[in-house]
This record gives C-alpha cells, sequence and structure tokens, in this order.
C-alpha cells in the first residue's frame, strides 16, 4: 500500500479526473473501502504518492462526499450512479437507509421490525441493491408517493338533547375512542378545539351528509401507516410531503356573543382560560366568560 503525502488526517483526491479534499476521518468513518485502505498498515513510507486517483464517477462521489460531511442527502440525489458507487465504497448507513424506506414505501401497512428485519426483508425480496436497481425498484422507490389513507371525525349539529340548546354537539370518530373525554355533549367550541388537537384539521366540505340525521361537519386526519423509523427519517432531508405540511400549526377556536340591547357579551374560549385550573387539560372544555358593560 502507498502513504498519502499531505497535513496530517487529510488527503488529496482525484476521481475521475476531478479533484476533492477531505479528512481522512470523514472518509474512513463512513466507508468500509476507505476504512481498509487507511488502516494501521497503511503507513509505510515506500512508494509514497501525493494524491488517491479513483476511476469512479466524479458526480456521485461529490454528493457521497457532501453525504458523509454533513450525514443527511436529499432523496432526490440518490440517483443510480450515487447508489452504485456507495455500494463500491461500503458506504453501509446509507446503504440501510436506502433499503429501508424504499421497502416502506413499497410496503406502506409494514409491521413495526427492526432496521436490521427491514433490510433482510428488502434484500429478500428484491435481491439488494444492485438487483433492485436493474429490476427498476430502486431508484424510483425512493420517491414513491404512497397513497395515504384519512380517518374522520364526524360533528353532529343536531341538538343531542330536549332543551334546544344548538351550541351543543356530539363527536362520532371511526377509531378506538380508548380513554379519550366524553364526546357526546359539548360544547361546539370545545369539539373544534378537540378535534383540531388531535389532528383533524381538514374540513372535508365535499363529502355528502345527506344520509345522516341534522346537520354535520367532517374533519380528517391522516391515518398513520408506520411508525418513525430512525435510521431512514434522520438521513433523508424531510420533503414537501403530506406528513411535513400537517407538521404546521394547530388552530384553537372561541365564540363571541353580543347582545346589541344591553351591551352584555359572552365569550366561549378554550379550556386553558377556564377559572377551574383542574379543567386546563380538558382539551373538550370550555371556559365562558360574561361580562356586561360598553363592547
Amino acid at each position: 500500500k502507498k502513504r498519502i503525502l499531505g497535513a496530517a488526517n487529510r488527503i488529496n483526491l482525484d476521481v475521475g479526473g476531478v479533484k476533492f479534499i477531505s479528512a481522512v476521518s470523514t472518509l474512513s468513518s463512513n466507508s468500509a473501502y476507505f476504512a481498509s485502505l487507511f488502516s494501521d498498515n497503511w503507513n509505510s513510507d515506500e512508494n509514497c504518492v501525493d494524491e488517491l486517483f479513483l476511476d469512479q464517477d466524479p458526480v456521485a462521489f461529490g454528493k457521497l462526499l457532501e453525504y458523509m460531511r454533513q450525514g443527511m442527502i436529499d432523496v432526490t440525489e440518490v440517483k443510480k450512479n450515487v447508489l452504485l458507487l456507495a455500494e463500491f465504497l461500503g458506504v453501509e448507513h446509507l446503504l440501510l437507509a436506502v433499503k429501508i424506506r424504499a421497502y416502506r414505501n413499497l410496503h406502506p401497512s409494514l409491521a413495526p421490525m427492526s432496521d436490521e428485519q427491514i433490510a433482510s426483508w428488502f434484500d429478500k425480496k428484491y435481491g439488494g441493491i444492485r438487483e433492485a436497481l436493474s429490476s427498476g425498484v430502486l431508484p424510483g422507490a425512493l420517491i414513491k408517493e404512497v397513497v395515504l389513507q384519512k380517518e374522520f371525525a364526524i360533528m353532529d349539529l343536531a341538538s343531542p338533547n330536549d332543551n334546544g340548546d344548538y351550541e351543543l354537539v356530539k363527536i362520532n370518530i371511526d377509531v378506538n375512542r380508548g380513554q379519550e373525554p366524553d364526546l357526546d355533549s359539548i360544547h361546539i367550541i370545545g369539539a373544534l378545539n378537540w378535534l383540531n388537537h388531535h389532528g383533524y384539521i381538514r374540513h372535508e366540505e365535499q363529502l355528502a351528509t345527506e344520509c345522516r340525521d341534522g346537520n354535520t361537519m367532517t374533519f380528517s386526519r391522516t391515518k398513520s401507516q408506520h411508525k418513525r423509523i430512525p435510521c431512514a427519517d434522520e438521513i433523508f432531508m424531510p420533503g414537501n410531503d403530506v406528513h411535513s405540511r400537517e407538521q404546521g400549526w394547530r388552530k384553537q377556536f372561541a365564540m363571541l356573543l353580543v347582545d346589541e340591547h344591553t351591551s352584555r357579551f359572552i365569550i366561549h374560549a378554550p379550556a386553558q382560560f377556564h377559572r377551574d385550573a383542574t379543567e386546563h387539560g380538558n382539551l373538550s372544555a370550555t371556559a365562558v366568560i360574561e361580562e356586561d358593560g360598553a363592547w
């Protein structure tokens, strides 16, 4: 083996005619190829050279070097040549993330399992990175748009009791409510705040409700398809997809009622404005604020 001359921990590379400069530690900590190349027996004074030549694609190498430095990569940059070079250089952490993301996209109902189990299933089904490229599975499966399922909540505006109180509503949801509070007779403001807190942020105006009694409003949220898989999610930069957009601000609602003749007004506000501090954590509760005087 030959030693590269230069400053400590610094290496000059010629990749397909394009010059790169990097730290030995950056390369060896991310690539099995460079880890072997820069092993202890590399430091021999015989036949020293001033740079290392690799007969590989310089564009793909530039993308991988950027990944090695930052620890992240834009999934749209993971093209065929990048994957082939990553396999040649043994960039195992990136290859593992590729298998996880691709298999997860192709199998959205995947049961929770470890990173290694998912990678093993990918290899069994698609034969590894090179075989998946040859068959056309990669790189397309990395950016495949998964069809997301929805789950719905229906807010029934029909009066649930005999007093004609139209402000009281009930919520019907299509999932197991578990330990959720009683949603059968709550104020409309508490209902809206509860729905938004739990991710029901899209008002499905286009859904017909003629088959239901009374006036209804339907809200939806994206149904969770899988648990977060750290390896893939920490490597690939987040995109402008549905999951990213839904992490935006949640709304809170309040209702103001004003009597024009007496100047008396009532505010139905979120639970954190309730005088009773024990109600602050009750998402479906409503604080009632009444005041007399000029508005």
